[in-house]
């Protein structure tokens, strides 16, 4: 705010100095035209006059002087003003921008936040699927072992099955009167036992690794005699290679219509060629 009771000390001081000044002037001007001669009545006339001229003068010069003044202080005052108003602008300005950055990096750091949320959840879900597939897949080989094995169980009775009718068949059937006439002394021991000639190879319930060795690649067995040697549990050439002459025997007199074929055609021989990873 203009401080208007100084400038008016500072316009009533300008206007003292200047009467003062006004009044030496005046009187200097009188002596000076009384020593020239002026007449009295004159020299008042004229005091009057410069007196008058010089206050009017020193009277203007001081208000003039004292606006001037009232001016530049509300100049300042305006300036001062204008930068407070920009300095409070600019901290209104900075207020709100750093309000704008907090909100921005609030604005990040959630959606930083749902992006792991949304990152561990997404992953969490990929575990549980995969842990569940992996459960389905182990549900699926367990149910297909169990299938396996009930295949296989269900093969070995079919085959105890077979064996046991083969035996009854055997002392029950028409040639059983005559079993001289009809089964040949396979193992040597001077006694004709029929399907009890000889020692039973070691048998499998089921081939190794779930995978059957191709029977058919030994000359001589076909498709059926491949069935029925599996029914007996051979399932590899190895199986085969390492049968000695009484096991060949006991094979030899269980291959039911194909009795005699494992000597007759060499089986033990070629299997073991085809283990070793030959070609008969």
């Amino acid at each position: 705010m203009v401080d208007s009771n100084k400038w008016e000390d500072d316009r009533r001081k300008c206007l003292i100095v200047g009467l003062i000044v006004a009044a030496i002037v005046t009187a200097i001007l009188i002596w000076i035209l009384a020593l020239m001669g002026v007449p009295v009545w004159l020299l008042v006339i004229l005091g009057v006059v410069i007196a008058v001229g010089l206050f009017y003068l020193v009277s203007n010069y001081c208000q003039d002087r004292a606006e001037a003044a009232a001016d530049a202080s509300a100049r300042e005052v305006a300036e001062r003003a204008a930068a407070e108003r920009a300095a409070a602008e600019e901290r209104a300005t900075r207020e709100a921008a750093e309000a704008a950055e907090a909100r921005r990096r609030r604005a990040d750091a959630e959606a930083r936040e749902a992006a792991e949320r949304a990152a561990a959840e997404r992953a969490a879900a990929e575990e549980r699927a995969t842990r569940e597939a992996a459960e389905a897949a182990e549900a699926q080989r367990r149910r297909a072992d169990a299938e396996a094995r009930e295949a296989t169980e269900r093969a070995a009775a079919e085959r105890v099955s077979a064996e046991q009718t083969a035996v009854e068949t055997a002392r029950t059937g028409p040639a059983a009167g005559n079993t001289a006439a009809n089964e040949l002394d396979r193992d040597g021991d001077g006694v004709i036992e029929g399907i009890h000639e000889g020692t039973r190879p070691a048998a499998l319930a089921a081939p190794r690794g779930r995978m059957a060795d191709d029977l058919k690649k030994i000359k001589g067995i076909g498709a059926k005699l491949e069935q029925l040697c599996n029914q007996l549990g051979f399932y590899h050439f190895d199986q085969i290679a390492a049968w000695t002459l009484n096991e060949v025997a006991w094979v030899d007199s269980n291959l039911l219509t194909f009795k005699g074929r494992v000597t007759r055609d060499n089986w033990v021989e070629q299997a073991r060629v085809l283990a070793s990873g030959g070609e008969t």
